[in-house]
Order: structure tokens, then C-alpha cells, then sequence
């Protein structure tokens, strides 16, 4: 009786353990390309005929990692693996499930890139499944370090199930208790083919500027091979290729995608680019330009232009100006007093926040004193109109200014003595006074004098009869 119920408890301890081992460790990559804490990854597969749950369960390499119930850390799937599911359990992962699709569980793993072993254990603490790998020289970058196929084995040993051991009522009590030793063997096979992208380009670019784009893309070898990259720039545009320039019309934060496909094999990789708006205060001299940045980051003004009534200067590529920096450009025949304006590589007028224009003495010794200057601030937001105003206005203020001091005002007072009028540039009501009472000469006085004065004297004179017989006056 004893020995048939031993017989029985050990039926029940083989066939849990065979139902765990179901879930078995299927591939490891300890050396991704690319940060190592990011990438790393193993994957896990239920080979039965059952859905299995696997909350609770721990994942061992050296020490013991909760599994994380996705969607949380950017995992995705759940904990639930369906009969031939596999599931991969990531270090990162939102990186893992940005590069494979599936089921993806984030928990905590370090792999060392020559040897380890790794475990799966469930949730009351039963091995399921070991996976042990090793090269000493140590694995590539992207390669398996253990690939699929590769000898992984459950905490059930083999010998239980072999010919040898029918007889288990003949099995000693001691040994149902003693531990079964696993035999682990270490297999190297090529690696399963995989595909890995890394876009390059500037996280902070300028605004209207053209920004290069650069992907490489490598095999699970490490080797760098020839495949179409296909670049989605978040603002409605795309392009295709290795290297691809491209230009954001409008400030603000954008995700930039870059994909490739080769073989039925898919790699991508999402960053984000920020756009900045430049704000640039100029001062602008004879045959030279000064550029002042007072954004919040370095600008890139590459093949930005200049127009003018002389021509046009094109900035060269990589024309990089600091933040609260100033450059100097040289710009041979550029005249300040002339109507000019800056131009996006787009062929747009670009608003000019602030600008100041200095007259030089000559043509090649620049004034440092600018008594003529001319200062104009309009809006920040990109108006053609107010800058076409702003940049006529201050032509017209100095063209102006230089023939009143030096010219007109000499003219008009010598007019002004000729003829004795007054200046037909002041007050309008002076000039309406000045015509309303013009010059009288000498015969108005002498036709006054014949006419009114004399008889009055004539009559004054007459004897006093004479005067009342001709007016024939009475006492």
C-alpha cells in the first residue's frame, strides 16, 4: 500500500512538471546592435496544445525578475501565451516592440555577451525551462547567442521516462526526494537572419533650412548591406534613400521614421526632431552684413540669400552662427541704402526682426559712428508685407535725410531771399497770410492821394460865403 502510493505521487510530480516545461526558452539576444540595455531580449514559446498563463512567473539570470503585465513599460500582448505563441521578454520593452511584432513583456535581464544561463521559473517556484550559451572569443554584435533550435531543457530529467526506470515501485523513498541533475549542452549555429536600421541627423535643426538624413543599415552579422531606406518626416512628407535632404516649413516637435525591408525582413527605427524658428537681428554696412542670433540654440543658415539691387550672396553650406552670437559676413557690393532683403532656400522673404543700416565714409574704411542710422523692429511672425515696408522705409528715411542736410536746405533759403516768399515746405497757413496781404507800391498812394486828400483840402480852403452860396446853406 505504501509503495503504490508513492507510485501515484510520483505520476502526479512527472505530469506537472511536463505540463510547466511546455513553455520552453527559444532564442537569446545578449549583443544587439546598439546600446546593450536597450536591446537585449529572450524569447519564449508554448509548444503545447494548451493556452498556459504565465502571471506570476519569474525569469532568472542570476537573480529572480517579475514579469510586467503588458501594456505597462510599453509592453504589448498579455500574459497569456496561446498553444504555439511566442513571446519575447525585453529589458526595454518599448525598444524590443518598435523592432519585432508579437506579444512583448517587459522585465529586468542582464546578459553577458560570452556565457550565461538563463531560467524560466513559474509561479510557485518550479524551473520550467534553462538555456545556457557560451563563446569565449564572445558573440557579434546582433548575433543569436542562442538561436533557434539550440538544446534548452525543462527541470523534468529525461531518464525518468526511459526503459530503465518502468519499475518505480521498486524506487527507493529517499530518491523521490533527491533533486534530478540536468545535463545542458552548448550549442553555436549561425544566427537566424535579422535586419537592424540606425538613422543619423541633428535632433535640433533650423527652421527653412535643408537638414540631411542618414540611415545605415546591417545584417545579424554586423555587416552594413545595401537596402532602400524609406523616411516618413512627420509633416506629410517623405522621401527614399541612404541620404535624403529635407526641409521643415513650420516650427514644432516632429517623429521621424525610417524603415527598410529586405528579404521578408523588417527593420525601423522613431526619433524625434525639434524645429526652431530663427531669430536673427542684423546690422548691415557697406560690402559686409553682421548677423546676430538671439534664439534659443545655434542656427543653421545654409544657403539662405541675401537680395539686393546689385545682386544676391548666397550662405555657404554649414553657415553655423552660436546662440547670442554674432557673425560677420562679407558681402563685396552690397549697399545698405539700396532696397534688400533675406531669403529663405525656399525662395520666401524671411521677416526681419531687427535691422540697422550705417553709411561708411568710404568704399573701404567702414564709420564706426552712424549718425544717419535707421532703426525699424516689426512683428516676429513671418509678414512680407511689413518687411517690404520696413526695409522701403528706411531706404526713403536716408535718401531723405542726406539731401535736406547737404542739398535742398541750401536751395530753399537762397529761394527764399530771392523772392522773398516763404519756404513752400512750412506751415500752409503761413503762406495763405503772406498772399493775403501782398506789396502795395507809390502810385497806389498817389491815386489815394488825388483821390480822397485834395478835395478834402480844396473844401477845407474855400471861403466860408463861397461855401454856403454853393451849398446853399441857411443860419
Amino acid at each position: 500500500m505504501q509503495r503504490t502510493l508513492k507510485a501515484i505521487l510520483f505520476l502526479l510530480f512527472l505530469n506537472a512538471d511536463v505540463v510547466s516545461a511546455s513553455v520552453v526558452i527559444k532564442e537569446i539576444m545578449c549583443n544587439p546592435v546598439g546600446s546593450d540595455t536597450e536591446g537585449e531580449w529572450v524569447s519564449i514559446e508554448n509548444t503545447g496544445d494548451t493556452s498556459i498563463s504565465i502571471k506570476g512567473w519569474k525569469f532568472f539570470d542570476g537573480s529572480n525578475h517579475n514579469l510586467v503585465e503588458p501594456p505597462e513599460k510599453g509592453g504589448r500582448g498579455s500574459l497569456t501565451l496561446n498553444p504555439q505563441e511566442s513571446a519575447y521578454l525585453a529589458n526595454k520593452a518599448d525598444v524590443v516592440a518598435s523592432l519585432y511584432d508579437g506579444t512583448v513583456i517587459d522585465t529586468v535581464m542582464s546578459l553577458n555577451n560570452k556565457e550565461q544561463t538563463v531560467k524560466l521559473i513559474d509561479a510557485e517556484g518550479n524551473v520550467v525551462s534553462v538555456a545556457e550559451y557560451k563563446n569565449n572569443d564572445g558573440f557579434d554584435e546582433g548575433e543569436l547567442c542562442f538561436p533557434a533550435g539550440g538544446t534548452s531543457s525543462s527541470s523534468v530529467d529525461s531518464t525518468l521516462n526511459s526503459t530503465d526506470n518502468q519499475n518505480t515501485l521498486n524506487v527507493s523513498e529517499d530518491e523521490y526526494l533527491k533533486p534530478k541533475n540536468v545535463t545542458f549542452k552548448t550549442v553555436t549555429l549561425k544566427p537566424v537572419p535579422a535586419l537592424f536600421l540606425k538613422a543619423k541627423f541633428d535632433e535640433i535643426v533650423t527652421l527653412y533650412t535643408p537638414v540631411l538624413f542618414f540611415a545605415e543599415v546591417y545584417d545579424s552579422q554586423g555587416e552594413r548591406i545595401s537596402s532602400t531606406v524609406f523616411w516618413n518626416f512627420g509633416d506629410g512628407t517623405k522621401e527614399e534613400g541612404f541620404k535624403v535632404k529635407h526641409s521643415f516649413l513650420y516650427p514644432g516637435e516632429y517623429m521621424v521614421v525610417a524603415h527598410t525591408t529586405q528579404n521578408n525582413l523588417f527593420a525601423k527605427e522613431v526619433r524625434k526632431i525639434k524645429v526652431i524658428s530663427p531669430k536673427l537681428y542684423f546690422k548691415a554696412r557697406k560690402n559686409s552684413l553682421i548677423l546676430h542670433n538671439k534664439s534659443s540654440h545655434d542656427i543653421d543658415i545654409s544657403k539662405w540669400k541675401i537680395k539686393h539691387s546689385n545682386g544676391s550672396f548666397v550662405f555657404p553650406e554649414f553657415s553655423l552662427i552660436a546662440k547670442g552670437a554674432s557673425s560677420t559676413f562679407t558681402v563685396l557690393g552690397f549697399n545698405p541704402e539700396h532696397e534688400w532683403y533675406l531669403e529663405t532656400p525656399q525662395n520666401k522673404k524671411y521677416t526681419i526682426l531687427e535691422f540697422t543700416t550705417e553709411q561708411a565714409t568710404s568704399t573701404s574704411n567702414i564709420a564706426e559712428k552712424s549718425p544717419a542710422s535707421s532703426t525699424s523692429t516689426v512683428s516676429e511672425k513671418p509678414d512680407i508685407k511689413t518687411q517690404k515696408q520696413a526695409v522701403q522705409y528706411a531706404s526713403i528715411s536716408k535718401k531723405l535725410s542726406v539731401q535736406v542736410n547737404q542739398k535742398n536746405e541750401s536751395k530753399i533759403k537762397k529761394r527764399q531771399i530771392k523772392h522773398n516768399k516763404p519756404d513752400p515746405k512750412q506751415n500752409a497757413n503761413l503762406a495763405t497770410t503772406v498772399k493775403a496781404t501782398p506789396q502795395r507800391d507809390n502810385k497806389f498812394y498817389l491815386y489815394f492821394a488825388f483821390l480822397y486828400i485834395l478835395p478834402a483840402l480844396a473844401v477845407l480852403f474855400t471861403p466860408e460865403k463861397g461855401l454856403a452860396d454853393k451849398f446853399k446853406l441857411e443860419d
